[in-house]
């Protein structure tokens, strides 16, 4: 091999040249000292067939590789090509925009979006997102419409024109499915309905405001009061009663599958002192004497009765009143009818808060129960909304609107202070009022 003859016309394409165009049709040569060649069937050299390449031993042993270009040039002088005409032959230059990474080594770039789609359409939400920022066409992928219908509910245009009163256009599935991952509020404020973004299950609770309560307008039994626990900022609160009852009814297109409805009550009445929350139960009677009654019935037929004592003082607990299923057939709302009551006139009853009536898939996991993980764990976006989600406004931070847990915080991975200590001060409070868990901030240091 000598290296007089010009170079070949076909150089002028090295420069065009990627990674994956090289895996199509390159291989690896060692010649010489042993440096590494890309050599390929080149379609622009014409000259005769394209003939396969030759076996390395074909190259002369005794040839140095830094005999074939000129050192102080990145690309390469003219020389006998070894592997006859329609064949070309360039070193790999290692200063290149690819950096160390050697072009012949296919990486997750270079997977065409299509086929990263494919892969996304078996993962949850979650795991979809946290993909999306490997690379662009991961990104790209994260956005195809049929990775997200799979994730929507068969029924979500029902859903979305229960929430807004009409189905809106031109709405890309993923903006679909962030906007029901949220927390929406319908019927005057009154129910609110999300999509769990683990499960892709519906949710639903309805206020006490939604509620029929026998006796509510008499501030004598009864009486509506602020509370930062409360999915709506409010309470219903039972002084003392004779006749307990509580009804409700929820008209929604739920999804198949089976749900479970909740009653959410307190023993004792929440309240502030010097700035810490607090649980007044010295009010509290009557709920120990004889059970509560729960029941469920839907329009299909279906049941359920259960009764148990009100024991647990002080704490937040789900109050099983059964369980519907929806079948499959279904294509249009499934309303169900549920009721909680204590009628026995001997005693009275008292020191009792109505929150709210939610309804869950029964797969739910018991642990998202709790307001502050279901309430968030809808959210789905991206690192730098995550903020803004938890903390919307200092305004938000002041009213106590929002909170979150250490656990749910270290899951989202995204969540920064704004670094002014204004925004610093106003969590503090929140901790010290106990609107926000004490690991919160270790989560975030």
């Amino acid at each position: 091999m000598n290296a007089t003859q010009g170079r070949k016309a076909s150089y002028v394409w090295k420069s065009i040249l990627h990674g994956r165009d090289l895996v199509k049709k390159g291989l690896h040569c060692c010649i010489g000292d042993g440096s590494l060649i890309n050599a390929w069937l080149d379609p622009w050299l014409p000259l005769h067939t394209p003939r396969p390449p030759l076996k390395t031993e074909a190259a002369p042993e005794h040839l140095m590789v830094s005999e074939l270009f000129n050192s102080n040039r990145t690309d390469w002088e003219g020389f006998d090509n070894p592997m006859g005409s329609g064949f070309s032959l360039f070193q790999k230059n290692l200063s290149s925009c690819y950096g160390d990474r050697d072009l012949l080594q296919p990486g997750l770039g270079d997977l065409p979006e299509s086929c990263v789609a494919l892969i996304l359409q078996n993962l949850d939400p979650v795991e979809i997102c946290r993909f999306s920022k490997l690379n662009t066409a991961f990104h790209g992928a994260s956005w195809a419409d049929f990775v997200w219908e799979s994730k929507l509910p068969p029924d979500y245009k029902l859903i979305l024109e229960k929430i807004l009163g009409s189905f809106p256009d031109n709405l890309r599935k993923r903006d679909i499915f962030t906007f029901l991952s949220r927390v929406n509020s319908f019927d005057e404020g009154n129910k609110k309905a999300w999509v769990d973004k683990r499960t892709g299950g519906l949710c639903l609770c309805t206020s006490a405001k939604g509620l029929s309560i026998t006796g509510i307008d008499d501030r004598r039994y009864w009486s509506h009061i602020p509370s930062d626990d409360s999915r709506f900022s409010s309470v219903a609160y039972v002084q003392q009663i004779w006749w307990f009852q509580v009804d409700g009814e929820i008209d929604f297109p739920f999804p198949a599958g089976t749900y479970s409805v909740y009653f959410r009550l307190q023993l004792g009445k929440p309240g502030k002192r010097f700035g810490w929350k607090v649980v007044d139960t010295e009010q509290v009677h009557g709920w120990n004497i004889k059970p509560v009654r729960f029941q469920l019935s839907t329009e299909d037929g279906q049941h359920s009765s259960s009764q148990c004592m009100l024991t647990e003082a002080g704490n937040w607990s789900h109050y099983h009143a059964g369980d519907f299923v929806v079948g499959k057939s279904k294509s249009s709302s499934t309303k169900i009818k549920f009721s909680m009551t204590q009628i026995d006139c001997t005693h009275t009853k008292g020191g009792l808060c109505v929150d709210s009536v939610v309804v869950y898939p029964s797969s739910y996991p018991e642990k998202y129960h709790n307001w502050k993980e279901d309430e968030f764990g809808g959210e789905i976006c991206s690192p730098e909304e995550s903020f803004s989600i938890v903390f919307p406004s200092r305004a938000h931070l002041r009213d106590g609107d929002k909170a979150a847990s250490a656990e749910l915080i270290k899951e989202m991975r995204s969540c920064r202070f704004a670094g002014d200590a204004s925004t610093y001060g106003l969590v503090t409070d929140m901790l010290h009022d106990g609107r926000l868990d004490k690991g919160f901030l270790e989560v975030l240091s």
